[in-house]
């Protein structure tokens, strides 16, 4: 049986799922494939993978080939199947690196050149009651 292996640059896992009609026209998942996502985000060794792997059968690739999600991140960049493992940042490089759930970067803030020493604490409010006192 042949083997894929499919890298993904988004940042959170995701399921394709092959769907069938149920009991008034329901459609029930029959079947689900897990392509693995954490490509940008930190895990607990304070490791940030530029993409990841994972690796599927025959049978799978054929449920993902028919879902039209699975096409869309395949034409956007996000993901690439091949036939052999290869290492998951060399291949990364040259994909899109970027989706929309990814963690903000200071290059996603138009001023990124702003310092903290630029920052300039508000004068705290006033408390109190609010009404004048009684003479």
């Amino acid at each position: 049986m042949k083997e894929y292996y499919v890298y993904s640059t988004m940042s959170c896992d995701k399921s394709y799922v092959k769907y069938r009609r149920g009991g008034g026209d329901l459609p029930l998942a029959e079947r689900k494939v897990l392509i693995k996502g954490g490509a940008g985000v930190a895990d607990k060794r304070v490791f940030t993978p530029l993409g990841v792997v994972t690796k599927i059968t025959e049978e799978q690739m054929e449920i993902c080939k028919a879902d039209v999600a699975f096409k869309r991140h395949q034409d956007r960049g996000f993901i690439l199947v091949k036939e052999k493992e290869y290492d998951p940042e060399v291949v990364a490089a040259d994909m899109s690196s970027r989706d929309g759930s990814s963690p903000l970067v200071p290059e996603d803030f138009e001023d990124s050149s702003a310092k903290p020493s630029d920052y300039e604490e508000p004068a705290p409010k006033k408390r109190g009651r609010g009404r004048p006192k009684k003479k």
